[in-house]
Formats: C-alpha cells, structure tokens, sequence
C-alpha cells in the first residue's frame, strides 16, 4: 500500500476485488472517523468505520475474506449452525492498539437468496466476533438497515475489536456469549431509532389491550352525566 495523506480522511487503499482491502493512514487524529470500504464484490464487509482516542501514526487496516479453513481450529470446531461467510479485520498492532479503538463498526451484507434457501429469518442474523485468548465466539447482533437493495439485506453491528468474524444465525456458536454493544450516535438505521422495548413505532402507538375498555367506560360515565342534566333540567320545568 503507500501512505496517505495526513488525518483520518486520507489514506491510500490496496487490495483485490473480493477478497481483501488494505488501508495505510500517515495518521489518523484524535476523535476523527477513520473508514474502510471494500471495492464491490464478493466481499460481505461494506464499511468498517472506528475512532481513535488519540493521534495515532502509520496505521493499517486490512479486511479480508476468508474461509472456515482460514479458522483457528478451535474457532472452526464451535461453529455448528448455519453461517453466511467469514470474515478477518487485522491491524498495526505497533500504532492501532486495543485500547485506543473506540465506536467500531461494521456493516455488511447478506445475499437474500441464501436466507430463504437456509430458512433463516432476516431478524435473526448476527455477527460472530471470536475471542482467541479465550478461545470462544462472542454473538454482536446486527441491525437491518433499510432494505432497497434487490439482491442483498444490508446490517450494521458495532464491535469491541477487530479479530475473525462471522455472519451467521443465531445461535450458530456453541456456547457463545451475547455481548450488546449499542451502536454509536448516528449510525442507527432509519426506522429504528422509534422502537420502543422491541416494538416498532407503529406498533408502540397501537391502541393496547384492554384500552377500548377504559375508552368506552369514560363513554358510558359521559352518557349517564349527560343523562342525570338533562333529567334534572326538565325537573325544574
């Protein structure tokens, strides 16, 4: 690759259409989004965005698509449900450390003729972050986003790193934790951002069970006021 120009907005990009994408930074500043995007392909990763607490210099990242063979073994052998496609997020570990990542994301995209031959309902995808020191999946989740793509569903999912990836159904890993990581300000899709403990907006604002009941037992309490005036009205006359 080659090196960039200074901050988080410049950068030079290498790699092979679908299969990898390399990006050198000069430096990525402080608080400043540093994004990678994968030429179109057979790549599932779209974008992978992320922040830095300080400035940091002479970063890469690479995104590539791998196989299940790629896999640590241990990371293969606790795969045993169904899964869309693998993916590895390295870095510099010299100047992109750990503890200076901050608001990582990653979205991806998912062929929607592969979840209706594998019968996985589109709410039920998640991305599989693996954990090599503790030898174990973490499930993340993922967010739909609008769906305007005839081919693909696209999701996004915030992560805590970057390691090897999954794009699977839940439950895929065995013994897998569910870590929530909510996504950062900003990036949740249109239409979500109004659902309220797991309903949608329209949902939320559908009359509840039982309301009709409240709502007629005011009707009936109106009419019988109604009726005492108008009877006491016409005991004066």
């Amino acid at each position: 690759g080659g090196s960039g120009s200074g901050g988080s907005g410049g950068g030079s990009s290498t790699g092979k259409v679908g299969s990898y994408e390399k990006k050198v930074w000069t430096s990525i500043n402080a608080g400043e989004t540093a994004t990678v995007e994968p030429k179109k392909g057979e790549m599932p990763v779209t974008k992978v965005e992320f922040k830095v607490t300080e400035t940091i210099r002479g970063a890469w990242v690479q995104v590539a698509k791998v196989e299940k063979a790629d896999l640590p073994s241990k990371a293969a052998a606790k795969l045993t449900g169904k899964v869309n496609s693998f993916i590895e997020i390295s870095k510099n570990e010299l100047s992109v450390k750990e503890n200076l990542l901050s608001e990582i994301t990653i979205e991806f995209k998912v062929e929607k003729k592969w979840l209706a031959d594998n019968a996985v309902d589109k709410n039920d995808l998640v991305l599989l972050r693996y954990l090599d020191a503790e030898d174990k999946w973490t499930e993340l989740g993922a967010t739909l986003k609008e769906d305007t793509d005839a081919t693909y569903l696209h999701y996004i999912a915030a992560t805590p790193g970057f390691s090897y990836f999954a794009v699977a159904e839940k439950g895929a890993a065995a013994e897998a934790e569910v870590v929530d990581i909510p996504l950062p300000a900003g990036k949740e899709p249109a239409g979500t951002a109004g659902e309220v403990a797991g309903e949608t907006a329209g949902e939320a604002m559908a009359p509840k069970e039982g309301a009709g009941i409240s709502v007629w037992l005011w009707v009936v309490l109106g009419l019988v006021v109604l009726a005492a005036l108008v009877w006491a009205v016409k005991r004066r006359r």
